[in-house]
């Protein structure tokens, strides 16, 4: 990479020898001298001109350019090499530089190709000067430091699944510590008193501590069913089985399986699908998702309330939507609600119990399959959770 010698020699002195010019000095000695660094240095040097146009460049940057000779550069900007939002970002700086004289030293810069590769590195860039201290361009010095910038990348992902799954462990621990311990007290002291005193009980005692027996197991069961479940989504274990979903059959057997528990609170559970509305997504998961929402607005919704399922077609996505007239949400509650680390189970208007696991599931599937899920809800006036499935045909990311 020859150097202009207008370019070589703008700060070289005089020199005082033929001797001395030849060892310390002189117009042909300082030119060797800087071709031989430009030729040779790892790191990219160039030379601008007042409007940021490569005027001489070192071997290092025609190679990071993917070049074989500095001519296929020379006379270019950054323009005609990386995307226009980062060749303004370029030239900005590089006219600022000549504004004010002030040079940046060792900036992290983000490289955008115009391909869309992205590279990093570490730059300096300082005012080219004339014999009068005039400037008449820039220069400067850029490394390479994506390598390093991946490998921190790499360190940040790894900590942030690593923070994941001590979140995951904490929860897990205190659902271990209270949300089951709480059943399997109830189930084994009243099975001990079933065990020590069966001649004494009478029949309705004995009945009454059955059902409680029952109704604990039956929790304890939903608490550990769901707890791997969200365990097994977290950890990718569970895989989208993408196929044509009729929204109408799985709502109705949605319905079927929770219509004794809404039967029980005099609460009205019906829905307005059409026999033709389908999505594209896992039907089990789809399945999981409803029955949680359901159940959830069941719980939450007084006596004589309503829980309705809708769904409304859209271009891209189907919006279905489960809607009742229960206690709402409070505003200070619904940021946090499909927080893993703010997670927390709600008694129900007749003590009914929960895990807390249920939105997290719900939010953890729509996502694996392409959707997300959003709800608006008004303290006293009930809530409405809404899940955006792919319409039939539409690819998602699993």
């Amino acid at each position: 990479m020859k150097l202009d010698k207008r370019v070589a020699v703008a700060g070289k002195k005089k020199s005082t020898g033929n001797n001395s010019q030849k060892r310390h000095g002189g117009s042909e000695y300082d030119t060797t001298l800087l071709n031989h660094l430009m030729e040779n240095i790892p790191d990219a040097i160039y030379f601008k001109d007042l409007e940021s146009r490569f005027i001489a460049v070192s071997k290092a940057l025609v190679q990071k350019h993917g070049f074989k000779n500095a001519d296929q550069i020379l006379g270019k900007t950054d323009f005609d090499f990386f995307s226009p939002e980062s060749a303004n970002e370029f030239f900005e700086s590089e006219q600022e530089l000549i504004r004010t004289g002030v040079p940046v030293i060792n900036e992290e810069e983000c490289e955008i190709w115009q391909d869309g590769t992205k590279t990093y590195a570490l730059g300096t860039k300082m005012p080219l000067k004339d014999r009068n201290g005039k400037i008449i361009g820039t220069f400067g010095i850029s490394r390479d430091i994506t390598e390093r910038k991946r490998a921190e990348e790499e360190i940040t992902r790894i900590n942030q699944e690593l923070r994941e799954v001590n979140l995951m462990k904490d929860k897990m621990l205190s659902v271990i510590a209270h949300d089951l311990k709480n059943p399997f007290a109830a189930i084994l002291g009243l099975s001990n008193i079933l065990v020590e005193d069966f001649d004494q009980l009478e029949p309705a005692e004995m009945r009454n501590f059955i059902n409680t027996i029952n109704d604990s197991t039956t929790h304890l069961y939903q608490l550990l069913e769901q707890l791997l479940t969200w365990l097994s989504a977290r950890a990718g274990r569970i895989q989208v089985q993408q196929q044509t979903v009729r929204m109408y059959l799985v709502t109705d057997r949605v319905i079927k399986i929770l219509t004794p528990q809404a039967d029980a609170k005099n609460i009205r559970l019906h829905h307005t699908i059409l026999a033709d509305q389908i999505v594209s997504g896992d039907e089990s998961m789809i399945e999981t998702i409803l029955r949680n929402l359901v159940g959830n607005a069941i719980k939450f919704t007084p006596n004589g309330g309503s829980v309705e399922i809708e769904m409304k077609d859209g271009p891209e996505y189907n919006r279905l939507t489960v809607r009742d007239t229960g206690v709402g949400i409070n505003p200070g509650r619904l940021g946090s609600l499909f927080q893993e680390d703010k997670i927390q189970s709600s008694k129900g208007t007749m003590e009914e119990k929960g895990s807390g696991f249920g939105l997290l599931i719900c939010k953890e599937f729509a996502e694996k399959m392409g959707g997300h899920i959003e709800v608006h809800s008004e303290a006293g006036k009930g809530s409405a959770f809404t899940i955006y499935l792919k319409r039939s045909g539409l690819n998602y990311a699993g």
